[in-house]
């Protein structure tokens, strides 16, 4: 069937320019709300309903074992902590907390526990006038060179530079 069989050619003709130019922008409008309703969607399918409860189905820490480990790393960030100090708070064996660790957090007890010195060093680095031999020591480097190379590894800043920047 054709437009002019339909009885649309009749009908177009009785419209103005003015109303198709409203119908084509409500038009318009309503393809982009539905998009932005199609990708809302899709995000939530694709999100699991509860990410700590999933990764411990797949093999990862308990949500409550996890947080007594972030605890404990946040608790003893200027000390040295050990992967049977970590595996010990979750009840697990060094091997097997090592695999549920990085399946819960999406990284190794190691790399976690870098991080978490990294952020430490950057807030004593903007929020004290401590030397960077003291900031290395209180956030768990040791030394000022193991901040620093660490620091520039992670950041691409060297710590003098970090806070320079930030003052």
């Amino acid at each position: 069937m054709g437009a002019a069989a339909c009885g649309w050619e009749s009908s177009a003709r009785g419209v103005s320019r003015s109303e198709l130019r409203i119908l084509a922008g409500f038009m318009r409008q309503a393809c982009e709300i539905l998009e932005s309703q199609t990708r809302q969607l899709r995000t939530w399918l694709e999100t699991p309903s509860s990410l700590a409860k999933r990764s411990h189905l797949r093999g990862g820490l308990s949500p409550a074992a996890l947080r007594r480990v972030q605890l404990f790393v946040e608790a003893n960030l200027g000390r040295t902590i050990r992967l049977q100090d970590l595996a010990a708070r979750a009840a697990l064996s060094p091997y097997h907390f090592a695999r549920a660790f990085k399946t819960s957090a999406g990284m190794t007890p190691r790399t976690y526990v870098e991080h978490r010195r990294i952020e430490q060093a950057k807030r004593l680095l903007v929020d004290s006038s401590q030397s960077l031999a003291q900031v290395a020591m209180e956030a768990g480097f040791g030394t000022q060179s193991r901040l620093t190379a660490t620091f520039k590894r992670r950041t691409g800043f060297t710590p003098g530079e970090y806070r320079r920047e930030r003052a």
